[in-house]
């Protein structure tokens, strides 16, 4: 009996702890994920990134932060890229990702003008 319950208590603390690996581990992705829409915006106010006719690079921030798979390098538009943060945004879950693309959509796209977000 002490055998079988030995048994279960390790079961169950090796479960926790699979648990708790498995769900600190999208809090990474997703703060990596935070960081790179925040970079994206920064880089498009500065002027690096021009929606209208470049192609993202391998050294393009979403291909940085895993969003975006680096066989697109040479395919896909920074508008493209702002569109897959976006996607990577809306699957997590809290306040501030629902905020960070509240601004975006608030800012609308037009490739004339440059992303303003006032952070307040």
């Amino acid at each position: 009996m002490t055998s079988s319950l030995s048994r279960s208590l390790t079961s169950i603390a090796s479960c926790a702890l699979v648990f708790a690996v498995l769900s600190a581990a999208p809090r990474t992705q997703d703060k990596r994920v935070m960081e790179a829409l925040e970079a994206w915006l920064a880089a498009h106010q500065k002027g690096e990134l021009d929606l209208t006719k470049d192609r993202i690079t391998k050294s393009a921030i979403g291909v940085r932060a895993g969003v975006v798979s680096p066989d697109s390098v040479g395919t896909m538009t920074h508008q493209k890229e702002l569109a897959a943060l976006c996607r990577a945004i809306a699957k997590v879950d809290g306040g501030e990702a629902a905020t960070a693309l509240l601004e975006v959509a608030a800012v609308g796209l037009d490739p004339g003008q440059r992303l303003v977000v006032e952070h307040r």
